[in-house]
């Protein structure tokens, strides 16, 4: 289910209804979708719950939900005042939007167009340019660093308010959610030898998902943070803040180590290959460390030992891991500074990321599929038999007295044509030249 990517918000922004309402919105508390997409044509909706500078549109994955991004190159947006605005160029473009007004947005990827709606009529093309970006979600910003905007996301889920007439949309358009067409198909299959076969294009790796949503408390989104200890009010749940932290109430050492354990939980574990940490404090920081895993509680299995520093810059840390375990722990036996004692932010897992599938064919049916068979599993290209003109390279003209009968005198040439290359020769033109 799509939904208000829980992990990936400001630490303002609040989440209720299913993670489809976002409250709390302003300039540097951001919110994004899940489900990013790198091509396709899709439509989705959002209520306006509460106005503050609100910004609706789309922009790149990596955008961060904890700073600004209104000026982006990388964020398209329809401003709370009819304006729309990229790269921080706002110019006009529709009547301005209040609380109850649903906002509609068509993303053409292929075409590189967006085009917003405001209660089902048509704003027209806001930006043709969108595909500059190499993927997108929907994202919820605002302009203003105080306040409290709000939206309600339907991403396909249920019914939409102002489902646009499909013809008025490009051919192909789903649901943000993929979960419906909401416009005409065209899918395809091709049949060889009696089998109709559908052809499944290169599937890209996830690159790993972020798992830990900053927390402001020890349990929260299904995960509890535990520590060794804490130094009056920073607690290891902080160490997932970007702006606050954990420092511990005593020096890490072999013998009194110090402690960060993330529990998923019973039946939520997870395969983890790398995380994401930093010094929170200049007076106290991790100089050795252990990445352990369990799935007791008790027992853990150390898969990366680090003997230097976390920087006071957030550093990836990646290794190999097959096994998914319920609990994760950042296991410090060296710390310094001016107190001598271990600190944290800015801490993430990431989960092992999904393989890259490379194209393939698959057999689908010897019955002519059906038109539900054909809308759920056809083809939505045909670009692997795309027709074009194919130049082969010249062939010398040589004497071949051999093949020419009754005493004939000439030349000829061969060619031999790979079938496999050019499955779908209609004709073909031959150029001599004396």
């Amino acid at each position: 289910m799509t939904t208000w990517n829980p992990i990936e918000k400001g630490v303002i922004t609040t989440l209720s209804n299913g993670n489809l309402t976002a409250y709390d919105i302003f300039q540097h508390s951001s919110v994004k979708s899940t489900d990013p997409k790198t091509s396709g044509k899709w439509f989705c909706e959002v209520k306006v719950d509460a106005l503050n500078y609100n910004c609706i549109g789309i922009g790149s994955s990596n955008l961060p939900m904890t700073s600004s991004i209104t000026t982006s190159v990388n964020y398209f947006y329809y401003y709370y005042d009819g304006r729309k605005s990229n790269s921080n160029l706002p110019t006009s473009y529709a009547p301005a939007y209040a609380v109850g007004d649903i906002i509609g947005i068509l993303i053409d990827f292929d075409n590189g167009t967006l085009t917003f709606f405001k209660n089902g009529v048509n704003l027209g093309v806001a930006f043709d340019n969108i595909n500059k970006l190499t993927d997108f979600c929907i994202i919820a910003s605002s302009g203003t660093t105080t306040g409290h905007g709000g939206f309600t996301a339907n991403f396909g889920e249920t019914p939409f308010k102002y489902t646009p007439n499909s013809n008025d949309l490009p051919l192909g358009t789903k649901s943000y959610d993929d979960s419906k067409y909401i416009s005409h198909e065209s899918k395809s299959f091709v049949l060889h030898n009696g089998i109709y076969k559908k052809y499944t294009g290169k599937i890209p790796s996830d690159g790993g998902q972020k798992l830990i949503a900053p927390m402001t408390k020890p349990s929260q989104n299904g995960m509890t943070i535990t520590q060794s200890s804490y130094d009056v009010t920073y607690y290891g749940y902080l160490a997932t803040s970007p702006t606050s932290g954990w420092i511990s109430s005593s020096v890490a050492t072999p013998t009194n180590p110090e402690w960060i354990t993330i529990d998923f939980g019973f039946g939520n574990e997870k395969v983890v290959t790398a995380y994401e940490a930093k010094t929170y404090a200049s007076t106290a920081y991790i100089t050795k460390h252990k990445f352990q895993g369990s799935n007791n509680g008790t027992d853990f299995v150390d898969l990366l030992d680090i003997k230097e520093s976390i920087p006071n810059s957030v550093k990836k840390y990646e290794f190999t891991n097959e096994t998914a375990y319920r609990y994760y722990r950042l296991y410090a036996y060296g710390s310094s500074g001016g107190n001598g004692r271990a600190s944290l932010n800015g801490f993430q897992l990431i989960q092992k990321p999904t393989p890259i599938i490379n194209p393939f064919w698959s057999d689908f049916s010897i019955t002519p599929p059906s038109a539900t068979q054909f809308s759920k599993h056809g083809m939505e290209s045909l670009a692997p038999f795309t027709r074009g003109i194919t130049f082969l390279d010249p062939t010398a003209m040589t004497e071949r007295n051999d093949v020419l009968g009754g005493g004939e005198v000439g030349k000829v040439f061969s060619k031999t044509i790979d079938l496999k290359k050019h499955l779908d020769i209609r004709s073909i033109k031959i150029e001599v030249k004396l």
